[in-house]
């Protein structure tokens, strides 16, 4: 018999997890997990094996570059701290940026770095020189594997649940 509590929730590193499968997540409590490109880390808070979306945290460091990448679907962003330039363009502090998708440029990211919450509809996957994907596909798995080897995935459904 269950103690009393547990019916309702489970408690791991960073979450909480209720029984209908609604979720608290602590991401300050997460290890920084470096990838899925040079110079990102991550904190994964969500993945959904069925749909393939996944949301995280994302950092860079002060004035680094985000390498150019291929998104399979549409990318939300919502700046957190500092910010970068997307073709010209300045995100700072609590932007919203909505990527459609396809190649997208290199960020170049200013002198406080960034930090950036992000909501991926599919993968990502580096970019040749004529916009097409190319290397490994980058999908809410690959992010759970990244994690887990991190010690970083303990709040998320392992595969097959």
């Amino acid at each position: 018999m269950a103690r009393e509590g547990e019916q309702w929730e489970h408690r791991t590193k960073g979450a909480s997890r209720f029984a209908d499968g609604s979720a608290i997540v602590r991401p300050d409590e997460l290890p920084w997990t470096e990838g899925p490109l040079e110079g990102l880390s991550f904190r994964l808070t969500h993945i959904d094996r069925q749909s393939g979306m996944w949301t995280a945290l994302f950092r860079a460091e002060p004035n680094t570059t985000i390498p150019a990448h291929y998104c399979y679907g549409q990318v939300q962003n919502f700046i957190r701290e500092g910010g970068f330039n997307v073709e010209g363009r300045d995100l700072r502090y609590e932007d919203f940026y909505l990527d459609m998708g396809g190649p997208t440029a290199e960020r170049k990211v200013g002198p406080e770095g960034v930090v950036f919450f992000v909501s991926y509809e599919g993968g990502l996957a580096g970019v040749n020189d004529q916009g097409k994907p190319e290397g490994a596909y980058i999908d809410c798995n690959a992010m759970y594997e990244l994690a887990l080897a991190n010690d970083a995935a303990e709040h998320l459904p392992a595969p097959g649940r």
